[in-house]
């Protein structure tokens, strides 16, 4: 299926439906969509967003055409419309989905999830090494869920797993990725210590990165995204800036506290703040996504991972 998300060439939904479990639930574009189409595309009209399987679209994946028109290996994205992690769906679905996954070698699958946890008992219970087409990924939106779900997430690369990587969207706040990108070994964070988890053989492959779209989108501060981009740079990852999002920086000097905000560093809106005012606050225009575009200090970042294998 055609998409619009601008890092992968398709989308295939084999299983849709989803709950809010974490802050970048809360106006989730999958579900806004699901509405739409309920009574249509297999889309339940009583409960469109409710856990759905789509056995007709196993079929339709596995004659997927092998190569766009460039002849270049095609990125998938897999149940961008739910979760296929999710509590409530059955083990055989994931099973069928996994096969059917295998079985087209000409296309990278990319499996995206905030249930990192279950999705790691999933691929360890179907494989012993994970299919050099797969990728595997999670999303982040502020430093909590990147602590708790990553060290899930890199526990897959003792399985061979050839790329490993991030989705902060929406980005709701500045976050250190730099102990998840390179080999790094006890000393090197004075004794902050790992838990249950590390020190890593290996870090994440890939950070994609973008702000939120659609109604009632929150703002991302820039220099949130300026420092992950320099996190990446620095950690040699490649960096994707998919979108700023519904809103942009602005070249006005005055909020008004509709369409244009004072957004600090924390992610506040400080518009009716004066007395908090300081010049790490970022004026932000609401635009629109469309609008916004993908720009930053001057350039577009859209660096992609070369899997181990390649």
């Amino acid at each position: 299926m055609s998409t619009k998300i601008p890092y992968v060439h398709e989308t295939w939904n084999p299983v849709t439906g989803c709950t809010k479990i974490s802050p970048g639930c809360r106006h989730c574009y999958a579900e806004r969509m699901a509405h739409r189409l309920k009574g249509r595309y297999g889309y339940p009209r009583k409960d469109p967003f409710g856990i759905t399987y789509h056995e007709d679209l196993i079929q339709k994946f596995l004659n997927l055409p092998k190569y766009n028109s460039s002849k270049i290996k095609k990125r998938v994205l897999v149940c961008s419309m739910g979760d296929l992690f999710h509590h409530a769906v059955p083990r055989k679905w994931i099973e069928t989905v996994f096969s059917a996954a295998r079985e087209n070698k000409s296309n990278d699958c990319l499996f995206l999830t905030k249930r990192p946890l279950r999705m790691v008992q999933e691929v360890k219970h179907f494989f012993t090494k994970i299919p050099e087409h797969f990728w595997f990924g999670t999303s982040a939106e502020n430093q909590h869920q990147l602590e708790t779900r990553v060290p899930h997430l890199l526990s897959l690369k003792e399985m061979g797993a050839p790329v490993l990587f991030i989705s902060v969207e929406p980005m709701l706040s500045g976050i250190d990725v730099r102990r998840f990108l390179t080999p790094i070994h006890a000393d090197d964070f004075d004794g902050l210590g790992y838990g249950e988890f590390g020190p890593w053989k290996d870090g994440l492959d890939w950070i994609v990165c973008g702000g939120e779209s659609g109604s009632g989108s929150r703002s991302l501060h820039p220099q949130w995204v300026r420092d992950l981009r320099d996190q990446c740079i620095e950690g040699e990852t490649p960096f994707y800036f998919k979108q700023w999002g519904a809103w942009f920086p602005a070249q006005v000097s005055e909020p008004n506290g509709k369409d244009v905000i004072r957004l600090d560093l924390k992610g506040r809106d400080l518009s009716f703040l004066p007395h908090l005012w300081c010049e790490a606050d970022a004026i932000m225009i609401r635009a629109g996504a469309k609008k916004t575009g993908c720009v930053l200090n001057g350039r577009e970042w859209k660096d992609f991972p070369r899997p181990k294998n390649e």
